[in-house]
């Protein structure tokens, strides 16, 4: 049992201790963190895994503030990019940024500020929003900090803020944007605070027909609303144009298809962690949050193992080895009740 997962991992998992002990708590953390791996592992709720302690005693002892979240997620990446920091300093590593989005079912109402009008799968009425930033080094990858986006609200300032927190941890060569960040704002607000960057640019009839876009990378000062920047254009083998704005210097613009081909890692990993994501009903975005953030703090957790199996059947070691260590430890008053086959021969173990 002891081969399935590293014993440093679980110590740094179970440090994020998000919950509020009371003096008659039945349950301790270590069977709260077995019932939230479970649900993360079955991509379910709460209410459907667990039977003791339910969904209401999980929720109240979770009593995190959205600066707490942010603090655990930014906390625990920093220790792991510390224990790796010799590799990540040995590889070309980028700051990829993207916004991920929570689907919410329930009926839709625009006085709460965290739900958005835009829905991505059938019967979702609308959608929490995510900015999420990775560090992304070909096949190493490690996601730093993500931030609940309120309707309305300007995130520039929170991109700035972290990448120059990042830069001073980590050395990267710039930060890469899709289109959906193509704004003069955030482009003066790098260029004046020094920080590289990439965003691919919307090509508009103008841009396509004033333009040439060849097979080698070209490109020249671009005005973008009062914003001088350069605007490198290129072609690829499918003769499809591409445009992204950089303050890159010259020699680095061959370079830019190939880098700006790691921004998908992020994606990668929002595709992975939707295999493990603990789902809720609930409205809080505290709660919601939480949910996002706990299933890529799983991901943190796997991709600094030198071997990275699947990662399912990475939560299920942690689940083995969690239950492994409840028959020794004390962390635990009362044992759960899940409503998994076979759980109740496991439990017979704790007494």
């Amino acid at each position: 049992m002891k081969d399935n997962i590293d014993l440093e991992i679980l110590k740094q998992f179970v440090k994020i201790n998000v919950t509020k002990n009371k003096a008659n708590t039945r349950y301790g953390v270590a069977v709260l963190l077995l019932v939230l791996l479970n649900c993360a592992w079955a991509c379910k709720t709460v209410h459907a895994i667990a039977n003791a302690p339910n969904e209401d005693t999980v929720f109240y002892r979770l009593k995190p503030s959205l600066f707490d979240i942010d603090k655990y997620l930014w906390n625990s990446s920093l220790e792991l990019l510390r224990k790796k920091k010799h590799t990540w300093n040995r590889r070309k590593v980028f700051l990829s940024v993207d916004e991920t989005h929570e689907g919410y079912t329930g009926k839709f109402r625009k006085v709460i500020n965290w739900i958005f009008g835009y829905t991505q799968k059938r019967g979702e009425t609308g959608s929490f929003r995510f900015l999420v930033f990775a560090l992304v080094s070909f096949n190493q990858r490690l996601v730093v900090r993500a931030v609940p986006v309120k309707i309305g609200q300007d995130t520039n300032h929170i991109i700035l803020e972290t990448a120059e927190e990042v830069r001073n941890k980590i050395k990267y060569k710039c930060v890469l944007f899709d289109r959906g960040f193509y704004k003069s704002e955030l482009v003066k607000m790098l260029q004046d605070a020094n920080i590289p960057f990439i965003i691919r640019a919307k090509i508009p009839k103008k841009i396509s027909r004033c333009y040439d876009f060849a097979k080698k990378a070209d490109g020249e000062i671009y005005d973008f609303q009062n914003v001088p920047v350069n605007l490198v254009r290129i072609r690829d083998s499918n003769s499809r144009k591409y445009g992204f704005l950089t303050n890159l210097p010259e020699q680095s613009w061959q370079s830019i298809s190939s880098w700006y081909k790691q921004r998908w890692d992020i994606e990668n990993i929002f595709l992975a962690c939707d295999g493990i994501h603990l789902k809720t009903n609930s409205k809080k975005i505290e709660l919601r949050y939480f949910c996002v953030v706990f299933s890529l703090i799983i991901y943190n957790l796997r991709s600094n193992k030198k071997i990275q199996k699947p990662l399912l059947e990475f939560c299920l070691n942690l689940i083995d080895y969690l239950l492994y260590k409840l028959k020794f430890i004390t962390l635990t008053l009362k044992p759960p009740n899940l409503n998994i086959p076979g759980f109740s021969l496991i439990i017979q173990h704790f007494n």
